[in-house]
């Protein structure tokens, strides 16, 4: 089966190398020149020259000019009358008629001038010519009139056509190679900001512009957030002035074989003001995603293939779920910009889930002188309920001044009933049994206040010196839990340690914390006044938190002899933690901006060194827990940003980010509370642990062609990670004869970690329908942990590496489809005496496909084949599910017909290794079915005028 797959997969990569072959040599012929001020004489940089056929007006090519003013245009049809239409913004547009007759050939207009625009002389041109795309200052913009489609279509029907624009397999959307990272409309985030809520709902003629430019993400804080601080390259979404109302959804139910069900709605409206939306449903189809929150991103009006709305075949498990979920924004302003903003937003999701799980699991622990092995067996039924509710107030000036407010709430409940078994065996023999049966039951309520704001005074000449970012964060927590479990064990190679334990635990927890961090940027205006210092910034960090958590445990016997519980004294307790630290501390950074002719270069590198001072008392009512220990140690970090781009060529960004930081034992590291329940794991712990030392590195870097005229793009990110530790904790793990594995704690060097990955895409556009996307994603990461087992030293290395390749194919309206090959493979070598080298493979071919037989009726297909190879047990799948639909009612209302697991192969087994273990496990999975669904998209945008568009209710 494998090989039919990539045999088909390698046939699609034949099918577009050939296409695409056949494609170059059918290209037509190019057009250049330069556009020039008639008056000034100099070139114009961002005009637009679009291509028309004579006969309809339809769009055969177009062109931005560059720094220079050249402009080249590809790939347009020879021996067709056309005419070109050259427009800048305040400049009398000018058009030409042009006919191209041989192919291959390339046509110099050379010097082209155009005039500046004087009131009143627009000339005919601009009333029956649309350009589609034109340079307005630094925004790209794109106007949908200029692209004929069917009255159905969405924003993302457009999109596809867009020279230069790639919506990928995954819904990621690129411009000339650049992520489209946030998504506005008029200027506001449209229900939660995902591209593709905006772009597979609105409708294509309800967009009066769509307008794309960087944009800075304020909700980062150098410095202080770990994380890149670059511009956002955002898309914002203008709407016709009688279309900015609206409301859009869809509900659906389906019914099937072997009892599968699932429903859900969501109704999403929306005015210049306010954002509002409903979702809800039930399944019992191993859902878990499209459900809650996320239900407004797959639930659209144009379905994106990859989403079949199948269940999870990997989940372990048959999972119930039923939800609920409801949003809503309020803009305090109308700005479509984007820019500046005042705006509250709000959400609350309900989810009721229950799993019923069996599961069956084999591990060998590889010993220096015997292995030993034990067989687990466990059913297990949970039941959850919880509540979210999050809301957000952010404000934007004029000044970038920014502030974020935020506040979350989360209450979870949650019933859990399990029965499990364990037989150990070293070698073949057996060594000790345990049987338990347990029940537990929780309750928990969270909620945080949080709070960011930015003063950016250097960019108000009135409060130069009134520069800063705050950040505050608290947060309260409680749970209370009741837990009754029934263990056996028995051991066969010492009776004295067989025993029945019948127990219950009582606890009952609170936690607080607060945290705030204040950054003065500043210090060099404050102490040097206008002297700049070599351009170098100055500022101050100032870091302070203080957290508390208590927790009280009551914990009962059933005494066998009485049959009453009496009270366990060693494990019933008080337990209050209390953690203050304080980070003073400081940073330089130094900025280098270059520009000239359509190149910019940027640089930004800073350097910070804090103290920090750290207390930490744990009060309790054990002795020997009542410990009070005070620690300071220095934090250095390095952040470096790097940016070059060429106009029309490329774009070259990099990030570095590294520190070296401390890392103090928690009080269960050094001191825990040993439960005789746990059979086979203990932690002693190590009151003498020692605070280790940290090396965390991370480099990113992004590659994207940026050619506007271009038909093809492609891109390449790079990641690196590298972590290690000084003094860090290790273990010594020793087994005793009973097979328990008894973990005590060290201090000990050699713990380190590298990754790499890298992320490269193609795309081409063969003519007006067809396109070809590839995507390839290795990563390789190796990780070293120092140990001991049984007193003898042994350093486990884990060795991990993943090769994801993909190709799809797409014909505009008609097909659809993507093959893939993942390969991977994890590797854990045992250094030392043990000297062991297990190996896990995986290996997984995928196919998609969705194929319109007509407008209304189509057919999707997803097939896996998924190979597990271990050296204790090897296992393959091929799972395989289909799809049909049909649109009626003006593609209002939709029939869909899905079969799940056609082979009846879904197996849900999982090859695992973890230092010297390696193992198998087995659970229950969804199994074939067979379900009609039944949908309905309630669709208006616009009041009587969206009526009159044939819009309707």
């Amino acid at each position: 089966m494998r090989a039919i797959l990539l045999g088909l997969f390698f046939t699609l990569v034949a099918f577009s190398t050939f296409a695409q072959s056949k494609q170059d040599k059918a290209k037509g012929a190019t057009v250049k020149g330069i556009i020039y001020d008639s008056i000034n004489d100099v070139p114009l940089n961002g005009a637009s020259i679009v291509f028309y056929n004579k006969a309809d007006s339809t769009i055969k090519g177009f062109a931005i000019t560059d720094y220079a003013g050249a402009f080249a245009s590809g790939d347009l049809p020879i021996k067709l009358p056309m005419y070109y239409v050259v427009t800048y913004t305040g400049y009398n547009p000018l058009s030409d008629s042009i006919r191209l007759d041989s192919m291959g050939s390339q046509l110099d207009l050379g010097k082209i001038n155009i005039h500046q625009l004087a009131a009143g002389s627009l000339e005919d041109v601009v009333v029956k010519s649309v350009v589609p795309i034109k340079m307005n200052n630094d925004t790209l913009e794109i106007n949908p009139d200029a692209f004929k489609l069917d009255s159905n279509a969405v924003v993302e029907d457009m999109l596809l056509r867009v020279p230069g624009m790639v919506v990928w397999s995954d819904g990621t959307i690129t411009m000339n190679g650049k992520k489209i990272e946030k998504l506005l409309v008029d200027g506001k985030p449209f229900f939660g900001g995902d591209t593709k809520i905006a772009t597979q709902n609105l409708p294509k003629n309800a967009i009066k512009k769509i307008q794309l430019y960087q944009q800075k993400d304020l909700t980062k804080i150098e410095g202080v957030d770990n994380d890149k601080k670059d511009s956002l390259y955002s898309m914002n979404v203008q709407l016709k002035e009688d279309k900015k109302k609206g409301m859009f959804g869809k509900v659906n139910a389906g019914y099937g074989t072997d009892q599968r069900y699932d429903g859900s709605g969501v109704l999403q409206v929306y005015n210049p003001k306010n954002q509002a939306g409903i979702a809800f449903g039930l399944d019992n189809t191993n859902k878990t995603s499209g459900i809650g929150n996320d239900a407004f991103l797959q639930n659209t009006f144009k379905q994106s293939f990859m989403y079949f709305g199948y269940g999870d075949p990997n989940l372990n498990g048959i999972k119930k779920n039923i939800w609920g979920s409801a949003k809503w924004q309020h803009s305090f302003n109308e700005a479509n910009n984007g820019q500046f903003y005042s705006r509250l937003t709000g959400d609350y999701t309900f989810k009721h889930t229950d799993l019923d799980n069996t599961s069956s699991t084999q591990q060998t622990d590889n010993l220096l002188s015997y292995s030993q092995t034990s067989n687990a067996n466990s059913t297990s039924h949970n039941s959850m309920n919880s509540h979210d509710a999050n809301i957000l107030y952010d404000r934007r000036n004029k000044y970038q001044n920014f502030i974020n407010i935020s506040s979350k709430f989360n209450h979870t409940s949650q019933e859990n009933n399990s029965t499990s078994s364990n037989n150990v065996f070293r070698n073949d023999s057996a060594i000790s049994a345990n049987q338990v049966k347990n029940y537990s039951s929780s309750n928990g309520n969270n909620v945080s206040l949080n709070m960011m704001t930015t003063s950016n005074g250097w960019l108000n000449q009135d409060n130069s010196l009134n520069s800063y970012n705050l950040y505050l964060n608290s947060n309260y927590g409680s749970n209370n839990s009741f837990n009754h479990t029934e263990n056996i064990f028995n051991s066969f190679v010492d009776t004295i340690s067989s025993n029945t334990l019948i127990r219950n635990y009582n606890t009952n927890s609170d936690n607080f914390n607060v945290n705030a961090n204040l950054r003065y940027n500043s210090l060099r205006q404050l102490l040097m006044g206008i002297y700049n210092f070599y351009n170098i910034q100055i500022g101050l960090n100032n870091g302070v938190g203080f957290s508390r958590n208590t927790m009280n445990s009551r914990v009962q016997d059933l005494d066998t002899v009485s049959h009453k519980y009496i009270t366990n004294d060693y494990l019933t307790n008080n337990n209050t933690l209390s953690v203050f630290s304080y980070s003073p501390g400081l940073n330089m950074s130094k900025t280098i901006n270059k520009s000239k002719q359509g190149q910019y270069f940027y640089f930004i590198v800073m350097a910070s060194l804090d103290h920090q001072w750290l207390s930490q008392k744990n009060s309790s009512s054990i002795l020997y827990r009542n410990i009070d220990k005070n620690y300071h140690f220095w934090q250095p970090s390095l952040n470096m940003n790097f940016y070059k781009s060429k106009q029309d060529h490329y774009e070259v960004q990099g990030y570095f980010y590294g520190s070296y930081y401390p890392s103090t034992p928690d009080i269960d590291q050094l001191v825990p509370i040993v439960d005789t329940t746990n059979r086979y794991n203990v932690t002693v712990g190590n009151p003498y642990l020692k605070v280790g030392r940290n090396l965390d590195g991370h480099y990113q870097m992004n590659i994207n062609r940026s050619k506007n005229s271009s038909k093809s793009s492609y891109g390449l990110s790079v990641n690196l990670d590298y972590s290690s530790s000084h003094n860090g904790i290790i273990d010594s793990v020793v087994y005793d004869a009973a097979g328990k594995s008894i973990r005590y704690l060290l201090n000990g060097d050699g713990r380190r970690n590298l990754g790499i990955g890298a992320n490269t895409r193609f795309s081409s556009k063969m003519g007006e329908k067809y396109q070809l996307q590839f995507k390839y994603s290795p990563s390789y990461n190796i990780s070293t942990l120092p140990g001991f087992i049984n007193g003898i030293q042994s350093t486990s290395r884990n060795t991990n590496w993943k090769n994801a390749f993909s190709a799809s194919f797409i014909i505009l309206e008609k097909f659809n489809t993507t093959l893939g090959e993942t390969i991977s493979s994890n590797k854990n070598s045992q250094a030392g005496a043990y000297g062991i080298s297990p190996t896990i493979r995986n290996y997984t071919t995928s196919v998609n496909a969705t194929y319109s037989i007509t407008k209304k009726w189509s057919l999707s297909s997803n097939f896996d084949y998924q190979s597990n190879q271990a050296q204790t047990n090897s296992s393959t799948a091929s799972i395989w599910n289909a799809t049909s639909t049909f649109r009626f009612m003006n593609e209002m209302a939709e029939l869909k017909f899905t079969a799940f697991d056609l082979l009846h192969e879904n197996k849900n087994i999982v090859n695992f290794l973890n230092n010297n273990s390696i193992g198998t496990t087995v659970t229950n999975g969804l199994q074939q079915y067979f379900m009609l669904t039944f949908s309905y998209y309630p669709r208006k945008f616009g009041g009587k005028e969206g009526r009159r568009n044939n819009i309707r209710l």
